[in-house]
C-alpha cells in the first residue's frame, strides 16, 4: 500500500510504498505492500490490516498472464479495496501488455471510478485506460526527464500523470552500447567513491549526479546516482509542469527518507 506523505501544498501528493516490516522506520507512516495476483488469476493478500485514510493499494502481477476471468478478478480486487477502505489502487504490472491484464485493468477502472476511487497503471497500459493515472517513470541515462514528462504530458495531459520517482544507483562501461547499466547498490556506491574519489557533477537534464573513474584492469565507468537533493529535483520538476502525484518505494530511499521528507516543495 502507500500512503501519502506530502506537506499538504499546492495540490501535490506524494506517496510512499513499504511493507509491513518497513512500515515502523517510515517516520510513524505505515505503508504496506503485500497484494498480488495468485494462480489461477486470483487475488492473494498479505496484508492483514485495514486501510487508513489516504492510503492506495498496491497490486502486483508477480508474472501472471492468466488463465481466468479478469472480470471475476477485478471484481474482488474492488470489493477487497472498497472492504479495506482504500482510495485506490496501483496496477504495478510489468513487461508488455499482454490481453489479460488489460482486462483486468479496463474492468477494475469501470469498477473503481464507480465507486469514486482511482486507478494508476502503467504507460504501456495507457492507450486502454479513460480515466486511469498513468505511472511514468524518472530513471533515465540519457535525455531530459523534463522532456520526458513533457512528451508524455502531450499524450495523455499532465493531470493524468503520476511520477514513478525511482532512485538510480547505476555503473555504465564507456563507451556504453545501451541504456541499461549495472545495478549498483549503496555500499557498493559507497565504496566506490570511497575508492577512488572521483569528482562528482549534477546533470539537471537528468535530474541526477554522475561521475567517472577508470578500474584497475585500465577501464573507464560512467556512474549514475542519486541523494535525497536529485530525488527532490526529479518532483519538483514533474510539479512545474503540472504533475500531482510522485510516488517513491522507501526500501530505495530509506537512508536519505528524512532528509528527502524536508527537502520536498513547500
Amino acid at each position: 500500500m502507500l500512503i501519502k506523505i506530502s506537506k499538504g501544498v499546492c495540490g501535490l501528493n506524494i506517496y510512499l510504498a513499504a511493507s509491513v516490516n518497513e512500515a515502523s522506520a517510515a517516520a510513524g507512516r505505515q505503508a504496506r505492500l503485500g497484494f498480488f495476483l495468485g494462480e489461477g488469476g486470483r487475488l492473494v493478500s498479505r496484508v492483514p490490516m485495514q486501510a487508513k485514510q489516504g492510503e492506495i493499494m498496491v497490486l502486483f502481477d508477480n508474472g501472471c498472464r492468466g488463465p481466468g476471468n479478469p472480470e471475476a478478478l477485478a471484481s474482488q480486487i474492488v470489493r477487497e479495496a472498497v472492504r479495506r477502505g482504500f482510495s485506490g489502487v496501483v496496477a504495478d504490472f510489468e513487461g508488455v501488455r499482454n490481453s489479460f491484464l488489460t482486462a483486468l485493468i479496463s474492468a477494475m477502472e469501470s469498477g473503481l471510478y464507480s465507486r469514486g476511487k482511482s486507478l494508476y497503471v502503467p504507460e504501456q497500459y495507457a492507450p486502454v485506460t479513460a480515466k486511469s493515472k498513468i505511472l511514468i517513470p524518472s530513471a533515465l541515462s540519457g535525455g531530459s526527464l523534463k522532456g520526458r514528462l513533457q512528451e508524455a504530458a502531450g499524450k495523455w495531459g499532465a493531470g493524468r500523470l503520476a511520477l514513478e520517482c525511482q532512485r538510480v544507483r547505476e555503473s555504465f562501461p564507456l563507451p556504453s552500447r545501451s541504456g541499461s547499466g549495472e545495478p549498483l547498490t549503496g555500499p557498493q556506491l559507497r565504496r566506490i567513491r570511497e575508492k577512488y574519489r572521483p569528482a562528482c557533477f549534477f546533470s539537471a537534464p537528468l535530474c541526477a549526479y554522475y561521475f567517472t573513474y577508470r578500474n584497475e584492469a585500465g577501464k573507464t565507468r560512467f556512474v549514475l546516482f542519486d541523494d535525497s537533493v536529485s530525488m527532490a529535483r526529479k518532483i519538483n520538476t514533474a510539479k512545474e509542469l503540472g504533475i500531482n502525484d510522485a510516488f517513491l518505494l522507501f526500501a530505495e530511499i530509506e537512508d536519505i527518507f528524512p532528509d528527502l521528507v524536508r527537502r520536498m516543495p513547500g
